[in-house]
């Protein structure tokens, strides 16, 4: 029970380590993606002006008839589009998994209290402690009684204080 107890205070106090730098990281691809977008975007307008300056027509529904035409055989246009596309949908993709690593966060730091919270109520209900990795924590006096416990620099050095 006591190893097992370790085992899941080491995985958690793992988990609290390493899940803000892999926040960190889906944020800042994220940033680099919307950044990217928007590079895109600006290319595409700036391409459908040129394109909107070359369409012809006597009205405006002719007109945006020409546009569409033009856009559908620009190859600068459509892969421009294209990259744009591919960039939003890597986007979503990144926001989702950085939106998973904050709900886990999130389980993790509950989990850590509810855990805390077990380890206080063992400690303070006096949950009896293997005899084996007891002996470490004091030191009795040579008289055999049981006041002044104390802790020993050699009780911190069997720990690898």
């Amino acid at each position: 029970m006591q190893q097992q107890m370790i085992n899941t205070y080491t995985d958690l106090m793992t988990a609290l380590d390493e899940l803000p730098d892999s926040i960190s990281l889906a944020q800042e691809q994220i940033t680099v993606l919307k950044l990217s977008a928007a590079e895109h975007e600006r290319r595409l307008a700036q391409r459908e002006a040129i394109l909107i300056q070359q369409a012809e027509g006597k009205n405006a529904e002719l007109r945006k008839a020409a546009l569409e035409q033009l856009k559908t055989g620009d190859a600068i246009y459509r892969n421009e589009l294209r990259y744009l596309l591919a960039n939003q949908e890597e986007l979503a993709q990144e926001q989702d998994a950085l939106d998973k690593l904050t709900r886990q966060y999130g389980a993790v730091c509950y989990q850590a209290r509810l855990h805390a919270a077990l380890l206080t109520y063992l400690g303070s209900a006096g949950a009896p402690v293997r005899r084996e990795e007891a002996p470490f924590m004091a030191h009795k006096p040579a008289n055999g009684s049981n006041l002044h416990v104390h802790v020993t620099a050699a009780d911190a050095a069997e720990l690898g204080l």
